[in-house]
């Protein structure tokens, strides 16, 4: 894997990708191309995702009979098995770089950037693919590490609601629990105080912070006591306790019973 065959003309440069159509997420091919004035392409079908980014120049796209004019700074996104048709201005022709890629975690890994067919893009991602173009990039990492790029230079920086904060949040906890993890440390995190933070969150899941972070703790503490060989102390600190006393006795709280107690009930 990681092999390509460039292709290029004096206003065309194509870099095509031999991929495993196996792999979760891979880059069929990238370029640039600096079309003359009015040319188009289409209409047609493609069997993946396009990005294309407007360096300069102007044009237009077209699905569905309804026309989108864009201009330098602009992206727009093509979907697998989408009917487009695309045109150069007449007179400001546009010159772009685009980026195909595909796979099972193809619609996923976009969703994280955008959900929309068009978009501003950030400098860093068309920085990265004329690099890329210039030095004919390949090998499977190089060409993921490009494809993040790419994607998140169209990242949309929005606000997000306070339930989704909140939501966040929680998913936050669990899959932090055992780091020792403090709660204006967290609040600090989304952007509130602590106050704030305690009140929204305690309003969402009906416990403080505090309370559900060691809720979680000690749910994975259970399983462990229960389903590994592990010491208590190693099952303490696992769980993001730092020390054994302090872990034995909010269990024993908790629970009415040791933590070496429960592992023999």
């Amino acid at each position: 894997m990681g092999k390509t065959i460039v292709t290029e003309y004096e206003d065309y440069k194509l870099v095509s990708n031999i991929f495993d159509p196996s792999d979760s997420l891979y880059v069929c091919e990238f370029g640039r191309h600096a079309p003359s004035p009015g040319y188009s392409y289409g209409p047609a079908v493609r069997t993946y995702y396009l990005i294309h980014f407007i360096e300069k120049g102007k044009g237009y796209i077209e699905r569905k009979g309804e026309k989108t004019f864009l201009k330098e700074g602009d992206a727009f996104l093509i979907t697998p098995d989408e009917v487009t048709f695309y045109k150069a201005d007449e007179k400001e022709p546009w010159q772009y770089c685009w980026i195909c890629f595909n796979g099972p975690f193809a619609k996923k890994a976009l969703c994280y950037s955008s959900d929309k067919l068009f978009f501003k893009f950030r400098k860093s991602g068309l920085i990265a693919l004329k690099t890329a173009i210039e030095n004919d990039l390949s090998g499977d990492i190089e060409l993921l590490d490009l494809l993040t790029q790419a994607l998140a230079s169209i990242k949309e920086e929005r606000e997000s609601p306070k339930e989704e904060v909140m939501i966040s949040a929680v998913k936050y906890i669990e899959t932090n629990y055992f780091h020792d993890l403090d709660v204006s440390a967290v609040a600090k995190e989304f952007g509130y105080t602590r106050a704030y933070f305690t009140t929204k969150f305690t309003q969402k899941t009906g416990r403080s912070p505090y309370a559900y972070l060691n809720s979680v703790r000690f749910e994975r503490a259970k399983k462990l006591l229960k389903q590994t060989s592990l010491s208590v102390e190693e099952i303490a600190f696992s769980v993001g306790f730092s020390s054994l006393s302090r872990f034995s006795s909010q269990f024993k709280k908790e629970f009415g019973v040791s933590p070496s107690a429960y592992k023999l009930l």
